[in-house]
Formats: structure tokens, C-alpha cells, sequence
């Protein structure tokens, strides 16, 4: 068995100094731990070596691990790229032959996947986060905090996920909901974008729903207006049977002067007389 102590200064460099690497174990009869050293490159199972630090294997065991095992526990960077530029590493999957790229930009870190015509997922340095495929954006999460999507917001709404269900007086809500201030404003941070609707404070301090007074639930405000459409129904459908109930008496009514009306004038025809509808 040889064992290497130290290791010369090109190979500390692994992947622009990815980390440092101090010992190399390896059994000189096999061929896949042979170290090979070729122009300043060295070659870990290979001859010749494409990079500063080229490991190969064609049985299924080529790995590279960095092991800390400081008894203190901290937080320590345990692989680091530096470059004057743009910096990222390359994932190749030979069997398929698609190429993942990661990279941090000059303004942000991206995750592209080879020939797509874009990044699938970017992440500025100001906060804000967008999703491909590719050229196209189906997600933009803007420093602002304003979120846009190209497809449907689903929440979970099963009621397996669900306790403490009780029914909803729609008629008290549509009552409390008359009584909400609606306004229109714009976001501190984003002054040029008009919104209309409720203040959280005020949603919460007349529904108490949701988690503090300072977020209204999306869930909680289709809740809130689907229960206030259902009584405003129910109150149209109420009003609609009394007014049949009108109309109906009235063409009773009407009905009965008229047969009156017509007695009267078959009456007056018979003997020449003049009659009175009451």
C-alpha cells in the first residue's frame, strides 16, 4: 500500500479550490486507485487526465467525499469556487444526455438545464425568484414580494386535513360583511400598483380568521364571500316567494273584478239597466 502525505499545490486547486485535499490511500495492484501525474494534472484511475484533478472509475465506485470531524459544532464551508466571473459546476447524465448547469451570476444564482433557452429556476440577489421551462415563465416572485403565476393556485382545501368544522351563519356574515371597510390603496414597496379590498386588521378584527391581524388567506376571503352569496339567496329566493305570493292574490283579485265586470254588462244588455261593479 503507498500513502501520500502531502499533495502538491495543483492538486489542492481541484475545481478552481473546490477544497483541499491531504491524503490519498490507495492499493497499487488496482488499477482504478492507481495516481497518475501528467503535465501538472493528475489523473486518479486514468492516464491521462482532462483536468487538474480527473478521478475515473468504470465500476460503479467513483466518489469524492470531504469528512470534517471537528468534535465542535459549527457551521464550516466545506466546498468553495472562486472565479473572476460568473462561477458554477456541470452535472452530465451520460445516459440520458442531459446536462444540468449551476451557476452564480453576477446578480444571482440559476439552475439551467443545457438547451432549454433559458434558466429553469433563478434566484436574484435582491430577493426575487423566477421559474422556466426555459425562456418561458410560468412563476415570478419579485423583491417586492408579488407573486405570478401562468397557471391555477390550488390550496388544500380536504377536509381530511381538516378539524373543529362547524356550519357558518351565512345571514351574521353577510350582516358583518356590510359593515367591512373596503378601500383602495398601493403597497409601500410597490406605489404604482392600484389594489382594492379590506384592511387585514379590520378582516380580522370583524371574522377573526386566519393567523394574526396583519394577513388576509386568500381561502379565508372566498370562504368569507361565498358564505355572504349564499344568504344573499336565500334572502332573494324569500323575496321572490312573497312577491309570487303578492302577484299571485293580486291576479285573484284582478280575476274576480273582471268576472264581476262582465256579469255586470251581461246584465245591463239583458234589461237596460245601468249595474255597479263593487
Amino acid at each position: 500500500m503507498i500513502r501520500i502525505k502531502t499533495i502538491n499545490q495543483k492538486i489542492r486547486r481541484f475545481a478552481a479550490a473546490v477544497f483541499v485535499l491531504t491524503v490519498f490511500i490507495f492499493e497499487s495492484a488496482a488499477a482504478q486507485g492507481v495516481l497518475y501525474v501528467d503535465g501538472g494534472e493528475v489523473g486518479i484511475g486514468v492516464a491521462n487526465p482532462v483536468a487538474l484533478l480527473h478521478a475515473f472509475s468504470n465500476n460503479g465506485s467513483a466518489q469524492i467525499r470531504v469528512e470534517e470531524t471537528s468534535g465542535t459544532t459549527a457551521a464550516r464551508s466545506l466546498y468553495e469556487l472562486y472565479n473572476n466571473g460568473p462561477v458554477g459546476f456541470n452535472m452530465f447524465n451520460t445516459n440520458s444526455g442531459e446536462t444540468w448547469r449551476f451557476a452564480a451570476q453576477t446578480t444571482g444564482f440559476r439552475v439551467s438545464l443545457a438547451g432549454s433557452g433559458g434558466p429553469e429556476v433563478e434566484f436574484t440577489d435582491q430577493g426575487g425568484m423566477t421559474v422556466g421551462p426555459g425562456a418561458a415563465t410560468v412563476f415570478t416572485l419579485t423583491p417586492a414580494g408579488n407573486l405570478t403565476i401562468s397557471g391555477t393556485l390550488a390550496q388544500n382545501s380536504d377536509v381530511n386535513a381538516k378539524r373543529d368544522i362547524d356550519a357558518v351563519d351565512g345571514a351574521h356574515v353577510l350582516t358583518k360583511l356590510a359593515q367591512l371597510p373596503i378601500s383602495e390603496w398601493a403597497y409601500k414597496n410597490d406605489p404604482g400598483v392600484r389594489h382594492v379590498g379590506p384592511m387585514a386588521q379590520d378582516f380580522y378584527s370583524t371574522f377573526r380568521l386566519g393567523s394574526d391581524n396583519t394577513k388576509i388567506a386568500p381561502g379565508d376571503m372566498a370562504g368569507v364571500s361565498l358564505a355572504a352569496i349564499q344568504a344573499l339567496q336565500a334572502e332573494i329566493v324569500s323575496l321572490k316567494h312573497e312577491k309570487d305570493a303578492e302577484i299571485a292574490e293580486l291576479k285573484r283579485s284582478f280575476s274576480e273584478r273582471i268576472y264581476a265586470l262582465e256579469t255586470a254588462l251581461q246584465a245591463t244588455r239583458a234589461d237596460g239597466s245601468v249595474g255597479r261593479v263593487e
